[in-house]
């Protein structure tokens, strides 16, 4: 296996963009290839080789794709009858898993201050004309808040969709889909897979 890593953004003038990871360490995050074994505690993921590398591997073995500050892909096995074989995995990091739900708790939150003032502003008295007036404030005020919510929502229901690590061949094949709902992407792509 020979792996190779880099930034892969949205962002097409961004410096970083297709930027090469080249060194362990040059980033948040380590993309790795890892293999899982069975020890006496059960099965465990061994490195095999963090990115750039170069390393063989047993065309039956589970694999996937992990590393520190990133997500990891579901496990995978090789497709069979080909001795070479070129993959590509990306994936966002763990900071765009809690970007993505912060963004949504407050969204819920905006969502819950909304129906609480809509709810005040609905059992205000009418006794006096100033009860009057702040429960139609109150009524205004709450689907002005719960609306507000969308700011956050939006994006963080976006993130938390991409989230995850998918590993594809390069004739296409998906071996990992991505497992749960990228802000920051990275990419491999194993020039060569010799058994």
């Amino acid at each position: 296996v020979h792996l190779l890593a880099e930034i892969v953004t949205a962002c097409r003038h961004c410096s970083f963009n297709h930027r090469s990871i080249g060194s362990q360490g040059s980033f948040a995050f380590d993309p790795r290839l890892e293999e899982q074994i069975q020890t006496p505690q059960g099965a465990a993921w061994k490195p095999v080789c963090p990115a750039p590398c170069t390393a063989q591997v047993d065309a039956q073995s589970r694999l996937r794709i992990a590393g520190p500050g990133l997500l990891p892909s579901e496990p995978f096995t090789l497709p069979a009858g080909r001795a070479r074989l070129a993959l590509k995995a990306s994936g966002s990091t763990t900071e765009a898993r809690i970007f993505g739900w912060v963004f949504v708790g407050a969204g819920a939150l905006y969502i819950g201050a909304g129906a609480t003032v809509f709810a005040l502003g609905a059992n205000a008295g009418t006794a006096t004309a100033q009860d009057r007036t702040r429960g139609r404030d109150e009524e205004i005020l709450g689907p002005i808040f719960a609306a507000s919510s969308l700011i956050f929502l939006i994006p963080g229901l976006l993130v938390l969709h991409h989230d995850g690590t998918t590993v594809t061949t390069d004739a296409g094949e998906t071996l990992a889909p991505t497992r749960s709902p990228q802000a920051r992407s990275f990419s491999f792509i194993p020039g060569g897979i010799a058994f």
